[in-house]
């Protein structure tokens, strides 16, 4: 015979999941000491950034903490562009390594400074599972939605080498 499950076992199995999301997202929010990916229903404003080739539109962007924003972004340049979100430190680390996978993919009339084709742009995106960054093709639009956390010292950078020594990064000012 079967038993009709009552409401306090119903209610233990939802509070186990959800201290199981809860959990889940707080070590996400840890990962990085500024904040963590931003949800949808929590977006405070919307911020548009227009990448060109090499600058942003913006050299500084306030913010506040426990604001979530929405960042529009639209690659406006002729070359392949990131927005990231890091620590001066964290941006260097990431340059350094987008340098190594350029370096092994360069080949002979196909230097940095001339261009991506495509198995080097595939191999640069493989590097963008952060939720902290996206790339963008030319003429390409995507979002990146931020919950900022903490004071930390952070900007947002285009960490394709050359692009951040060319100007391509800005600072996040915190507000009250």
């Amino acid at each position: 015979m079967l038993r009709k499950v009552g409401k306090p076992i119903a209610l233990i199995g939802l509070g186990i999941v959800l201290a199981g999301a809860a959990w889940a997202h707080s070590d996400e929010a840890n990962e990085f000491g500024f904040g963590h990916p931003g949800m949808m229903s929590d977006i405070t404003r919307t911020v548009d950034v227009d990448m060109m080739d090499s600058t942003f539109n913006h050299k500084a962007i306030d913010i506040k903490p426990g604001e979530t924003i929405r960042f529009m972004l639209h690659n406006r340049g002729e070359l392949p562009h990131e927005f990231a979100i890091a620590t001066p430190a964290m941006h260097k680390e990431h340059q350094e390594e987008m340098m190594n996978i350029m370096g092994m993919m360069e080949t002979p009339g196909m230097g940095m400074g001339s261009g991506m084709g495509p198995g080097m742009m595939s191999a640069l995106e493989g590097e963008h599972e952060d939720p902290n960054s996206v790339l963008l093709q030319p003429g390409q639009s995507g979002e990146l939605i931020w919950h900022f956390e903490g004071m930390e010292n952070i900007e947002f950078a285009c960490d394709i080498p050359g692009h951040y020594e060319d100007g391509m990064h800005g600072q996040f000012m915190y507000g009250q």
